[in-house]
């Protein structure tokens, strides 16, 4: 009887869960000017942290990501150039982590007469898989001029086109040539 009233109850929390949006933090230097059509060039992306990820590790993922940043910034206006000729460098870090929670429903509460009634307790895992991405804009000189950094829930499956462009847009909004 309880596990059949834990059920709605988890699945309406991951519900919950999956409607909050990524956490974004961005951060710039304003000592380093972003002139409006600087040159730009992709210096590549990396799978870091505890858990390599196999969609993660997928060269279509890296590629998906690399469109993405590449028309962003030129939607704001940046212009691609050779890695020896441009201002400034775009390099970018993904990862994901999975954790596992443990969730306690049932057991004690006000019993009929005297006293406390006891009741049966269910604890069944939970397991969350988090992603992060972090987006640096760095100059040639390898100064940091600005950083995005998102983290989330991850999916299972490899991100669409779509998502990961609506992503990288979320997360490189801050960025803002001619500041």
């Amino acid at each position: 009887m309880t596990t059949k009233r834990f059920y709605p109850l988890a699945l309406s929390a991951l519900a919950i869960a999956a409607a909050c949006g990524p956490s974004i933090n961005t951060d710039r230097d304003v000592s380093i000017p972003i002139p409006v059509g600087a040159t730009f060039a992709l210096v590549g992306g990396a799978n870091v942290g505890e858990e390599r990820d196999a969609t993660l590790q997928s060269e279509i993922t890296h590629q998906k990501i690399q469109s993405a940043i590449k028309a962003e910034m030129i939607s704001k206006g940046f212009k691609e150039a050779p890695a020896g000729q441009a201002a400034f460098k775009i390099r970018y870090f993904i990862s994901v982590q999975t954790s596992t929670s443990y969730v306690t429903t049932g057991g004690y509460g006000y019993g009929y007469g005297y006293g406390w009634g006891g009741g049966m307790t269910s604890t069944m895992p939970v397991t969350n898989k988090e992603g992060g991405a972090v987006i640096d804009l760095l100059t040639a000189g390898d100064k940091l001029a600005w950083r995005g950094v998102m983290k989330g829930s991850a999916g299972d499956k490899a991100p669409s086109q779509e998502k990961v462009d609506s992503k990288v847009k979320l997360l490189m909004a801050s960025l803002k040539p001619g500041s």
